[in-house]
């Protein structure tokens, strides 16, 4: 396997060990965090041609899913219909009474969660575990590292070969 292959299948490893994580959590209310997990491959501005990176890219919000990271106070996150707080509350099926006694809208509810998390943060900026990333990409990093290294061995080996020829 080349070092290209060998680095794409190692961050397609890492996306799949998160994804297991999100499901074996109770993370994937609205599945958009999972479902957004790519592993893209790098395109050059100049030209347009891909270039031999790969890059694991997902949805703005899933690093504050890692574990010590969280959503800090003061950040009021989004709410309103369509964002992904409020997808959240609908898939999760919440609902509370208000101090009236009137059942409280869905945007209501969005409302106060993201109030709580602008006053609090997360439970995961609290301490309540989240995504062990850097324990997934050890795990893998470990896994792909040999093959990494006899990929990039063969590359040099070609390369001076290339070298001897041209001489």
């Amino acid at each position: 396997m080349s070092k290209f292959e060998t680095t794409r299948a190692y961050l397609e490893a890492v996306k799949n060990d998160i994804a297991q994580e999100l499901d074996r959590r109770g993370m994937t209310t609205t599945g958009r965090a999972k479902d957004s997990l790519q592993v893209v491959q790098a395109r050059s501005r100049k030209t347009g041609r891909f270039e031999a990176n790969f890059y694991l890219v997902s949805i703005d919000y899933l690093p504050i899913l890692y574990t010590g990271v969280g959503a800090k106070p003061k950040r009021f996150p989004p709410f309103q219909k369509g964002s992904a707080l409020y997808n959240w509350v609908v898939n999760k099926g919440l609902s509370f009474l208000g101090e009236n006694g009137k059942q409280l809208t869905r945007a209501q509810m969005s409302f106060l969660i993201a109030r709580k998390i602008f006053t609090a943060g997360t439970r995961i900026y609290q301490g309540r575990p989240g995504i062990p990333i850097k324990a997934i990409l050890k795990d893998n990093q470990e896994a792909y590292l040999g093959e990494l290294k006899e990929a990039l061995s063969a590359d040099i080996i070609k390369d001076w070969n290339k070298a001897i020829i041209a001489q």
